[in-house]
């Protein structure tokens, strides 16, 4: 895969079939790959609602970054999924605020959440994609999904203990 970021054409929610837990799935069509990325119930609820457009009745964090945003005549210009470490997935915001463009640290689920609700482009490093992704093609296989959840419920174990 190039070196360059690559786009995310579609972005869905699913749940796990084994834990029901919510599961966000990249498309990238350039390269005919999934990347899933296994999330919490909250923050698979502001993505459904953004996927829907669907406004809570009072706002909610991202909701309230939005307006902070926009009170201080800033821009959101992407999301990028930049790597995974030990089955945690990371992800970075590129503000402009003013002259000045800020990169933002985030978790993948609040980074996708946000650019949603922003209308703003999510991309992923060509390494994330080649070593998490798969081939759309090809759906997940049971197994695959139970190695990928062990995966991540021993890394969400390092990070609860650290």
């Amino acid at each position: 895969m190039a070196d360059h970021l690559i786009p995310i054409s579609s972005i869905n929610l699913l749940a796990d079939p084994r834990t029901q837990s919510p599961i966000i799935v990249l498309y990238a069509s350039t390269y005919n790959r999934v990347l899933p990325i296994w999330i919490d119930h909250p923050e698979a609820r502001v993505i459904a609602m953004c996927l829907d457009g669907i406004s809570p009745p009072r706002p909610l964090t991202h909701h309230l970054l939005k307006g902070i945003l926009g009170a201080a005549n800033g821009k959101i210009i992407n999301v990028v999924i930049t790597k995974i470490e030990n089955g945690t997935f990371f992800a970075e915001l590129k503000v402009r605020i003013g002259r000045k463009i800020c990169v933002i640290d985030a978790r993948p689920s609040d980074a996708i959440a946000f650019a949603l609700l922003m209308k703003a482009s999510v991309f992923v490093a060509p390494s994330v994609l080649q070593n998490a992704g798969h081939d759309a093609l090809k759906p997940l296989t049971p197994d695959q999904i139970q190695k990928i959840s062990l995966k991540l419920s021993k890394a969400q174990k390092r990070e609860e203990q650290s």
